[in-house]
């Protein structure tokens, strides 16, 4: 979720040909995807886990999550790693691209065609050099994938 501060920063990344954005508080790293092991029995947006440094990370595929289909790994898939209740949690995403300076006032609410299913974890708009960031809501996403494991 965004800070209350007039400017932040967001890490832009690629779900298919759509740019989403994070706040760089909530991404701790961006690694390359590794071997995944499957967990049986997870929903169908969890792809499995990953040891990092002695840490089982869940993996999550972001776009399956949001209701875009699912992931398909290449050369450019990354795993943004978040910290969500003392536990780690990796986000599949088809591409990083760049952090970016914004400002708050340049902040729009979600379209109300947005309010659907995907909606709901989108915190805010931001437009950018003729294309539209959605800014992504990760305790939005994270809350229902832990609500779901209970």
């Amino acid at each position: 979720m965004i800070s209350d501060n007039t400017s932040t920063l967001i890490s832009t990344f690629y779900l298919g040909e759509t740019i989403w954005g994070l706040d760089t508080l909530d991404a701790q790293e961006v690694i390359r995807v590794t071997e995944i092991t499957k967990v049986h029995n997870a929903e169908n947006y969890i792809i499995g886990i990953i040891n990092l440094r002695g840490k089982i990370v869940t993996v999550i595929d972001l776009s399956d999550k949001l209701g875009l289909g699912q992931s398909v790994i290449g050369k450019a898939s990354r795993i943004v790693i978040v910290e969500w209740n003392d536990e780690h949690i990796g986000l599949l995403i088809d591409a990083i691209s760049d952090v970016i300076d914004i400002d708050k006032k340049n902040l729009t609410s979600a379209p109300a065609a947005m309010h659907g299913t995907r909606g709901g974890y989108i915190d805010s708009v931001y437009q950018a050099d003729q294309k539209l960031i959605a800014i992504l809501n990760i305790r939005s996403v994270l809350e229902v994938s832990e609500e779901r494991r209970d």
